[in-house]
């Protein structure tokens, strides 16, 4: 039903963690007095990366090492190229074998994630800062657990462990009395997620086909290259009553002749009702004014219908829901067991501290305030967004690119026609809007300053850190070849008004430094770090449900503090 890691996104912790972070004692690797610092864009597949050349370096067969890529690019009908990529690695970490690595590790979001977020290999981009970061990684990891007498088996999965809780899952190294968990990120501090997915691979362990293994492990422990920071945790460490509990509730197995085994038909059923729910004819639009108590299954059914991807939350501070309703907008409460009222937001609450009439009475208020003050940006945005949704991808770039797949994968029968159509369902601008930003893709985005109307283009794959180019033009002739040509035609016709200055897309001005010019002079992007773009977005997207939908997620006191200030002077 779960892998191990979206068993855990549905578990609360206490404080500190089921397996309390402070149990583990920090370390820290030898420090080759290199510091490393990897661009935007990157870091989830030099994670990927690091640990897939390291259990090869570390004695796993190639194939072995890279069966999760190999699965991905059979997925997207790439196989005959991941085995060219799996050819050209070796033992020596040389350029070749690192951008050959790097590039089979893009096959393994189809398996991971979803088919439709795969980038095909060619167009993933490796410079020589970047191999060599990798090449670093990779080497202080290996260092490292030759240290501690090296690895003695990697990727292991726990058939015989998982039951219809947690159905998939394995990790990454063993070494002759530790369980570890490698970690490529720029967390200086240990999570609680983390410590949890050690003693659920370690207690599955003990229950697979592999559990004479497990019971030589009297460790767990974290490695991350880096920040050059170990966490381990001896076992005797770990009060049996929590292992117990996480075998227990988390796991759920069941308990038969004194041995955890199966699953426990409670657990699993909580599980289930965590994610699901039933669909109700629940419709906002047959509603007259006023406040209503609905189900959760209410709130869930008009939810997943805005938002397909949405997962029900776990409500656990909601006791019944009350739905607002006046002049054509919508406000759902929650209402806990203290009777506290706080708005929802998906699954998050926000507090409200007024009477629920307040709200109410003053719902169409708030929106039209809203609406008045932001309209005129969201239109501009999603006219934007709309016309990016139009541009198709370049016929002739994918034809040139199909005759050069045909001449890898001696096997691909599929005509160009089915090949096109696969494309253009993964392929095409996305056109997302949220905040201040528009989604090209996962990674490449536009971001528009509501204060000047600037619009900057970025590439990331986390929030913390992003590289800024030029101009839109600029990151999508690079990183989104095949949509250029349709790109740059909405360009020239006039029909992205907003986007034709190339200047435009500058901030120039010392008031904004979360974005500083680029001129022509220098690189094409620049690398940058920091949040501080994202906050006041975020913000803006809660009040951009009052555009889309008509529907208010968090009650913002100087929205109303406005009107009063309008109405006074």
């Amino acid at each position: 039903m779960f892998s191990v890691r979206q068993r855990i996104s549905t578990i609360t912790q206490p404080r500190n963690g089921l397996i309390s972070v402070k149990l583990f004692h920090e370390g820290k690797i030898d420090n080759d007095g290199i510091y490393i610092d990897l661009p935007s864009g990157t870091q989830q597949l030099v994670g990927l990366c690091v640990d897939y050349l390291t259990r090869f370096l570390g004695g796993i067969d190639k194939d072995e090492a890279f069966s999760i890529p190999l699965l991905g690019a059979s997925m997207v009908g790439e196989s005959k190229k991941a085995q060219h990529l799996i050819e050209l690695i070796n033992v020596n970490l040389d350029k070749e074998t690192i951008i050959s690595a790097y590039r089979l590790c893009g096959y393994d979001v189809a398996v991971r994630r979803s088919v439709t977020l795969f980038k095909l290999v060619d167009e993933i981009q490796i410079d020589e800062n970047l191999i060599s970061s990798i090449r670093i990684l990779v080497q202080r990891t290996i260092q490292f657990l030759t240290g501690i007498g090296g690895i003695t088996d990697s990727g292991v999965t726990f058939e015989g462990g998982y039951n219809k809780i947690i159905s998939t899952g394995d990790c990454d190294f063993l070494t002759h009395d530790t369980l570890w968990d490698l970690k490529v990120s720029q967390d200086k501090k240990l999570r609680s997620q983390y410590t949890l997915q050690l003693a659920i691979y370690y207690l599955l362990g003990l229950r697979s086909i592999h559990h004479d293994r497990f019971k030589k492990i009297k460790k767990l422990g974290i490695i991350n290259p880096l920040t050059l920071k170990t966490f381990i945790v001896n076992l005797t460490d770990i009060p049996k009553e929590r292992l117990l509990t996480v075998a227990l509730q988390v796991i759920g197995y069941d308990i038969k002749n004194h041995q955890l085994t199966g699953t426990n038909e409670a657990i699993l059923a909580d599980a289930k009702r965590a994610c699901t729910f039933y669909f109700t004819d629940f419709d906002p639009c047959s509603y007259e004014d006023g406040i209503y108590d609905i189900t959760v299954d209410d709130y869930c059914t008009y939810y997943k219908t805005l938002f397909p991807s949405w997962n029900k939350p776990k409500f656990k501070y909601t006791k019944s829901i009350k739905f607002l309703k006046h002049s054509g907008f919508y406000m759902f409460v929650s209402v806990s067991a203290k009777n506290v009222y706080s708005c929802f937001d998906g699954g998050r609450i926000y507090h409200l501290i007024k009477p629920l009439s307040y709200y109410y009475d003053n719902l169409p208020a708030y929106c039209h305030q809203v609406l008045k003050l932001f309209k005129p940006y969201w239109d501009a945005l999603f006219t934007i967004a709309n016309k990016l949704k139009t541009v198709p991808l370049s016929q002739e770039f994918e034809k040139q690119r199909y005759l050069e797949r045909k001449k890898d994968e001696s096997e691909l029968s599929n005509s160009f026609q089915d090949y096109l159509k696969f494309r253009n369902a993964i392929g095409r601008f996305q056109g997302n809007v949220h905040g201040f930003i528009i989604d090209l893709d996962f990674f490449n985005h536009l971001y528009v300053n509501p204060l000047d109307g600037s619009v900057h283009a970025y590439c990331a794959d986390n929030m913390k850190s992003r590289n800024v180019y030029k101009s839109p033009e600029t990151l999508i002739k690079k990183n989104l070849p095949s949509l250029y040509p349709g790109f740059k035609k909405l360009l020239n016709t006039g029909e992205l008004p907003l986007l034709e200055n190339a200047s435009r897309s500058l901030i120039t001005t010392n008031n904004h430094k979360s974005t500083p010019a680029i001129s022509s002079e220098d690189a094409e992007s620049i690398h940058m770090k920091g949040t501080d773009i994202y906050s006041a977005s975020s913000k803006l997207y809660k009040l951009q449900r009052i555009y889309q939908y008509h529907l208010v997620v968090k009650w913002y006191p100087e929205i109303m503090e406005s009107i009063k200030q309008l109405n006074e002077g």
